[in-house]
């Protein structure tokens, strides 16, 4: 690799995760069970944690160096509340481990981060999700530091659900020509105009959209499955240029400048570990871009890290894939060798 680093600028949300291991398969209906389990893994989760830890864990991987610039809330925690101080501890340690994590604070004051409890097994996971409401106020100048930071990255992450600071993260990107990504969940359309408003700037200037086949956008019936709708609204309605939706098992269907595709997906027949799967696509589309990397193979590659992904627990999968995915065409291709820049152009 060359010594320029590449820098990719994250708006997210995210959580601590206490991660215990089960070779059983669990469900809400088995009741006074005790399970012996390896002890637990603590990591960051939520949408922006999954996503820089697995970014990491891809360079580890290929011995490679990814600069992040992470904008997410951490804040202090409330006091007397000994569940929001060990959160506050566990993330701030784990992000201060992470070397190629700048944490940039988003809010100021008080604030808990979910502390949550996940137990994966062979079909799944099981979690324990806190359920919180505080908001808090932005840290002051935040806007500016967001049109700073994203002026010296090469690519821009933004998690539609910070309502706040995302919408800021699209105007720097707008304004200083950078590459836009966004991963869509949703499974209905907010009532509340804020929040629609700004789900609505972030997927109209998105340069790449990744999603679930069973997300929702404007004008779709709330927790009903249609991807022939969603593909096609986002395509003609929101202008989308670049999407890759997959429902983890099917093709993946995408739409690369603007010519529908298939992307094939590795097959997996054994257990299934799918925790977190979606941000460690996300996280696999974006190094290959960020090496220069055109957008098919970019899609192809963070498919098949996903692949990989689903087939270990917890963070194991990090410790096979460059062995798993050694024969991948990716790295016979060009741009692997030095950082040329994105191949994909900012702009719809």
């Amino acid at each position: 690799m060359s010594s320029n680093v590449p820098r990719i600028a994250v708006i997210g949300g995210l959580s601590v995760d206490k991660k215990r291991l089960s070779r059983m398969f669990l469900s809400s209906a088995e009741e006074d069970s005790k399970l012996k389990t390896p002890p637990p893994l603590y990591t960051l989760g939520g949408a922006g944690g999954n996503f820089v830890i697995a970014l990491g864990l891809i360079d580890r991987a290929y011995d490679s160096h990814t600069h992040v610039d992470f904008f997410t809330r951490v804040g202090h925690p409330p006091p007397n509340d000994l569940h929001a101080k060990i959160a506050h501890q566990l993330a701030t340690e784990i992000l201060a481990e992470n070397e190629g994590i700048t944490h940039i604070e988003t809010s100021r004051g008080e604030c808990a981060i979910a502390f949550n409890d996940i137990v994966e097994h062979p079909g799944g996971r099981f979690a324990l999700t806190d359920e919180l409401t505080n908001t808090g106020d932005l840290a002051y100048g935040i806007e500016e530091s967001i049109h700073t930071v994203i002026n010296g990255t090469d690519l821009v992450f933004v998690d539609p659900r910070k309502h706040r600071t995302g919408p800021m993260g699209v105007d720097a990107a707008k304004q200083h020509g950078k590459l836009l990504m966004t991963d869509w969940g949703e499974k209905e359309w907010p009532d509340n105009p804020e929040l629609a408003n700004a789900y609505d700037k972030i997927l109209r200037n998105a340069d790449v959209v990744t999603l679930p086949t069973d997300a929702v956008v404007k004008g779709m019936a709330p927790n009903v499955v249609n991807p022939d709708e969603l593909f096609k609204r986002l395509r003609y309605e929101y202008g989308a240029q670049n999407i890759l939706m997959s429902n983890g098992g099917d093709h993946a269907r995408a739409l690369i400048n603007g010519q529908e595709e298939q992307i094939p997906v590795l097959r997996h027949q054994g257990d299934k570990y799918a925790n977190g799967a979606g941000d460690t696509r996300n996280a696999g589309v974006i190094w290959a871009l960020l090496r220069g990397h055109d957008t098919r193979s970019a899609f192809k590659f963070g498919t098949d890290v996903a692949s990989v992904k689903i087939r270990y627990p917890r963070l194991e999968w990090a410790d096979h894939l460059a062995n798993d995915l050694r024969d991948h065409p990716l790295f016979r291709s060009s741009g692997t060798e030095s950082f040329p820049g994105l191949s994909l152009q900012a702009g719809n």
